[in-house]
């Protein structure tokens, strides 16, 4: 029921410091290369025309490699071409800079209050919460921002119209880990919250 020691409020504020340090590090560089608005395009979808025999007189079709880079031509990227690709790398960069926050607010209120201070299960369950919903939402913005851009650097391929690509592509990479660690840290902080309950019975009792 006692806080943490002065040694492990250290460390906990070190490791928090280290995440905090190497998250703005990885995504510096990878919101920098999203103002070039290149994007990859895979896993089975149609990013570029195909022509031979054996199609009608009118119709078309699309290769599929397994993973094809689209950048913008000799010009640059427009101004439409940079917000795309911003909208398919600032979601997950988002999410992720909120769940850190809420871990390392989780984090610092054990080491402060303590473990089974009242304030820490509520702080877990919205960071469970967050991770829940917020992970699959993020990664399916990614994606369909990703082969909209896609779409309109190869001239008129409507991945998220006729084919939903966007979808298949969630479908594949889906964020498992999102659901386990939210489960998780929800289930946690249930458990927390009955610790706590009973500690405060126990100590009404007395």
């Amino acid at each position: 029921m006692e806080p943490l020691s002065t040694t492990d409020k250290r460390i906990v504020t070190v490791v928090g410091a280290a995440f905090v340090v190497a998250f703005v590090l990885v995504n510096y560089g990878t919101v920098r290369s999203a103002l070039r608005a290149c994007v990859e395009a895979g896993h089975g979808a149609p990013v570029g025309p195909a022509t031979g025999a054996g199609l009608s007189s009118g119709a078309s079709a699309f290769v599929i490699p397994a993973t094809a880079r689209v950048c913008p031509g000799d010009n640059g990227p427009t101004g439409t071409d940079v917000a795309l690709s911003m909208g398919a790398t600032l979601p997950t960069v988002v999410f992720s800079a909120v769940a850190l926050l809420l871990l390392c607010r989780f984090l610092w209120g054990a080491a402060r209050p303590g473990l089974h201070s009242p304030v820490t299960p509520g702080r877990l369950r919205t960071l469970g919460w967050f991770v829940l919903v917020a992970g699959p939402v993020a990664e399916g913005l990614q994606h369909y921002f990703q082969y909209e851009l896609a779409g309109k650097l190869l001239g008129g391929a409507d991945f998220n119209g006729q084919y939903h690509a966007w979808l298949q592509e969630l479908q594949m990479d889906f964020p498992w880990w999102c659901v386990f660690a939210g489960v998780s840290a929800l289930v946690v902080a249930k458990l927390l919250r009955i610790e706590v309950r009973m500690a405060e019975d126990l100590e009404g009792t007395v």
